[in-house]
């Protein structure tokens, strides 16, 4: 099995450095401990070339959390097999609801153990901090943006309904994987999100085409 998506991999500029030190040190130390200081000790740049770029270190996250999320996203689906549209889509259902695809293969897998980590502290810091909220609103624009991508995509290849609302759609298939993934996060009881993954199996039987199975036959 390869080894789990590599964020911020490839810097090409220093504020693209900076947010992979970012990275780097929320692994490492978790929100609550986060300095600039830890941040510049993950890389080459120095404070100074850090309070260049940001304020400080809420200015630097704030804008961190949308790029964090185009990474991740970005970086798991190219780790996914490229079959069809919907096989995509099965796929992902099932490692972002269940954590856990039908051939073994789980989410942390392909994704590390540190990112929902990471990004569920991220989240729960926006629920008292405005600024945070923004930037959390910003990064589950992007996830909505990938999937509406993926439904007009599928409406493209024949496979979705022409009357479905991509926009609509994007809106409750990210609500159905936003819920699964914060209880796998936060709690040992995630049996239940088996009935999570059968409603959205039903939700997908009801926009895809006439004619087109749900799911997808080969599974």
């Amino acid at each position: 099995m390869s080894d789990p998506v590599a964020l911020f991999a490839d810097p090409e500029t220093s504020e693209e450095e900076i947010y992979r030190a970012t990275w780097e040190a929320l692994q490492a130390h978790g929100l609550t401990d986060l300095s600039i200081q830890r941040i510049a000790d993950q890389t080459d740049l120095g404070k100074s070339t850090i309070y260049h770029h940001f304020e400080g270190k809420d200015d630097l996250l704030t804008s961190f959390v949308s790029e964090f999320m185009r990474e991740h996203v970005d970086a798991l689906v190219l780790q996914l097999p490229e079959d069809d549209m919907l096989t995509l889509f099965d796929r992902s259902l099932d490692l972002f609801i269940l954590g856990e695809g039908p051939d073994g293969t789980t989410l942390d897998s392909l994704v590390g153990d540190k990112i929902n980590d990471v990004y569920l502290q991220l989240r729960a810091h926006a629920a008292t901090d405005p600024a945070y909220q923004s930037a959390i609103a910003e990064a589950d624009a992007v996830g909505r943006e990938r999937m509406v991508a993926m439904i007009e995509s599928g409406q493209a290849e024949g496979l979705i309904r022409d009357t479905v609302d991509p926009e609509r759609a994007a809106a409750t298939i990210y609500a159905f994987v936003e819920t699964a993934l914060l209880v796998q996060s936060t709690s040992d009881d995630t049996d239940w999100l088996r009935h999570v993954r059968a409603s959205a199996d039903d939700y997908m039987a009801d926009i895809v085409a006439d004619g087109v199975s749900w799911p997808p036959d080969d599974q």
